[in-house]
């Protein structure tokens, strides 16, 4: 439901659309580098009242995304209203990968919303997770409801992108140390009854 609002509020702006040079919009992570199944905090930001999406990529190459539109159709409404040039700068940095996607809603003079990829996302082509090493990109599509300076509904998309990265870590058992005692006790005992053995046999 709250995907379809922000394709009903482009929808009847999109006649009005004017350009607003005053809108500001920004994306931001909590952790520039995280490990394998952590969460990663993302916070969009503007300072003006609208709506957009968040787009996440995951560094796996999955079904081409395009395909899977007809599953989610506020993000394919939302899609096939966006300029031709935001369009293509979207589908090259998405490119065969998996992506997942979130709704951002601020109020009259904007503000900030804090979600978590990968708990507040919606899988497009494939299951939100930070399973993978690599390189995970965000992509902020926003659209400001609010009137320009001469009273007439705005209608304003800016595309940002920040990318952030995930660790990739070695986990080892802890051994205590009355193993490890047991063990060097093996590896020497052993030599020791051989050396043993042969002098016996002398």
């Amino acid at each position: 439901m709250k995907y379809a609002l922000v394709v009903v509020s482009f929808l009847v702006l999109m006649p009005f659309s004017t350009a607003n040079a005053s809108l500001n919009v920004s994306v931001s992570v909590e952790y520039a580098e995280i490990n394998q199944f952590q969460d990663q905090i993302i916070t969009a930001t503007t300072n003006e009242e609208g709506k957009g999406i968040l787009l996440v990529i995951q560094p796996a190459e999955g079904t081409p995304w395009i395909d899977f539109l007809n599953d989610h159709p506020a993000l394919e409404a939302l899609w096939n209203i966006l300029p031709s040039n935001m369009r293509t700068e979207v589908a090259s940095k998405i490119g065969g990968k998996i992506v997942s996607f979130d709704s951002i809603s601020t109020d009259s003079g904007g503000g900030s919303e804090t979600v978590a990829f990968p708990e507040d996302f919606t899988g497009i082509n494939g299951d939100p997770s930070t399973a993978l090493v690599g390189e995970y990109k965000i992509l902020f599509a926003f659209l400001s409801l609010e009137a320009s300076n001469d009273n007439s509904p705005c209608c304003c998309c800016c595309l940002f992108e920040l990318d952030f990265d995930c660790n990739s870590w070695l986990v080892v058992p802890e051994v205590p140390f009355g193993t490890i005692a047991s063990l060097l006790s093996a590896m020497v005992a052993i030599p020791g009854l051989k050396f043993y053995k042969r002098i016996r046999s002398k």
